[in-house]
């Protein structure tokens, strides 16, 4: 089951697990800013336009670095994109992840590992 948790920076929905959904909420409820949520769950195709709007199998056109394997093909991270992680291996995909900005995020640093969040654990992550 899933838990809607409000909207995104852009307006679009975000759900957690409910078991996250329930500790995203008494963050709120305790004082948590209600601004900053820049993503959420993530629904198995997001996961994948995201993995392939960043990786290629073309390694001449890619940063060279970053090598990852799916579905039986080897990619490369793309010039200037941050990382992404291969489908099927993300924390989002489970509703188990948050990426946060600003107020919000500062307060989940400072708060968050009272409520059962590990802090900025993806190398390469904007926040």
């Amino acid at each position: 089951m899933s838990t809607f948790i409000g909207v995104n920076v852009r307006g679009a929905p975000e759900w957690l697990t409910d078991d996250a959904g329930a500790s995203y909420n008494r963050m709120i409820a305790d004082g948590m800013p209600t601004t900053g949520l820049n993503d959420g769950g993530r629904y198995d195709w997001e996961q994948i336009d995201i993995f392939l709007d960043r990786y290629t199998t073309n390694y001449a056109e890619s940063s060279k670095s970053d090598r990852r394997t799916w579905r039986g093909a080897t990619y490369w991270r793309k010039v200037g994109v941050d990382s992404a992680a291969t489908p099927g291996e993300s924390k989002h995909e489970r509703g188990d992840a948050l990426d946060l900005i600003g107020k919000q995020l500062a307060w989940v640093r400072k708060n968050g590992r009272k409520y059962g969040w590990i802090i900025d654990r993806v190398k390469g992550e904007p926040w």
